[in-house]
């Protein structure tokens, strides 16, 4: 009996698993895609269908134009996606190839040819953008940069000084992605460092103990973007006055891809000090894999990565002590 009841729990759960992998999480996303569809006389276009595919996880958003022509989809992860217009009299409109950053809401300005619905207009996506949106200061450190850029430590918050208006050098001497605490050197809007707040994937990793450092450093190859802002902050980060720093990590999709790396460095390229004859002997050894693909393909995915580091350092130095009074009486 207690066997059958066992099952029967894993079973219901199973169930409400798969379930919720059906349902689309947008909540967590903030890229956004919006628009006006006009006809070719300038008219706005009413009631057009609109379709906005992710094309590495196959989902889908539909929505439909307002009275005024305007669409607005929101709540999206930063990725590829096909936008496909569709309305009674009109080509269809399809634009692959659009590609989104964290927090970017693009605006479209689609105008739809007279003929009839089955056929078809492809255009590819333009890579430059404007932000048509809001005013905002603040920096999208996509992926590319991340993975090419070389990184002290291998720490990727290293790469928030990039960002127009922050002064600070971003780094902190001795400090990697192993680190238990981590305060990056940015100032932002006249505040100290303690200002500044930090996120993973919309979830805060602020340290407990002050503000202004991070308890959790992840490793280059599980990082999707960074998005670093240094004003216009929403209710949910008003705790911090100065820079917010947010990590989106990697998810899984409906083709399986991982990554496998290998980061070495010695004391080869390190300087004597003033005070130093010989530079002690030290290596770092840090080999990291990640993987990732799909449980239900459109509906369910799955990575998981692995950091591993081997290191040791010697340290030396020398002191002029007080010795024992040797006299005798």
């Amino acid at each position: 009996m207690t066997s059958i009841r066992f099952a029967t729990r894993v079973s219901i759960l199973a169930v409400l698993l798969l379930g919720l992998g059906g349902v689309p999480a947008f909540a967590q996303f903030l890229s956004g895609i919006e628009g006006t569809v006009h006809d070719p006389s300038g008219a706005v276009v009413a009631g057009a269908k609109v379709i906005v595919t992710d094309v590495q996880i196959g989902v889908t958003r539909v929505t439909t134009t307002n009275p005024a022509g305007y669409f607005h989809v929101e709540s999206i992860g930063a990725s590829t996606y096909t936008v496909r217009i569709e309305a009674s009299g009109f080509k269809a409109l399809e634009q692959t190839g659009l590609v989104l950053d964290v927090g970017e809401t693009r605006t479209l300005a689609p105008v739809l040819e007279v003929g009839a619905v089955s056929s078809e207009i492809t255009v590819n996506a333009s890579v430059a953008t404007v932000d048509l949106v809001s005013a905002k200061t603040e920096s999208v450190i996509p992926e590319a940069t991340i993975q090419e850029t070389p990184l002290s430590g291998q720490n990727v918050y290293g790469l928030a000084s990039l960002t127009p208006g922050m002064t600070g050098a971003a780094t902190q001497t001795g400090a990697d992605n192993y680190t238990n605490e981590y305060a990056i050197n940015i100032n932002a809007a006249g505040l100290r460092q303690e200002q500044n707040g930090y996120e993973i994937d919309g979830a805060q990793t602020n340290t407990p103990s002050r503000g202004g450092g991070t308890s959790i450093s992840p490793n280059p190859e599980i990082v999707q973007s960074m998005e670093i802002k240094t004003n216009d902050f929403d209710a949910q980060k008003g705790r911090n006055g100065g820079a917010t720093v947010d990590v989106f990590t990697v998810s899984g999709s409906n083709q399986y891809h991982g990554t496998i790396d290998y980061w070495f460095t010695n004391n080869t390229l390190s300087a004597l000090t003033h005070f130093q004859s010989s530079l002690p002997p030290s290596q770092r050894n840090e080999i990291s894999g990640t993987m990732g693909g799909p449980v239900l393909k459109n509906k369910l995915f799955w990575f998981g990565a692995i950091d591993v580091l081997r290191s040791s350092v010697t340290n030396s130095g020398s002191a002029t002590v007080e010795t024992q009074n040797s006299t005798t009486t």
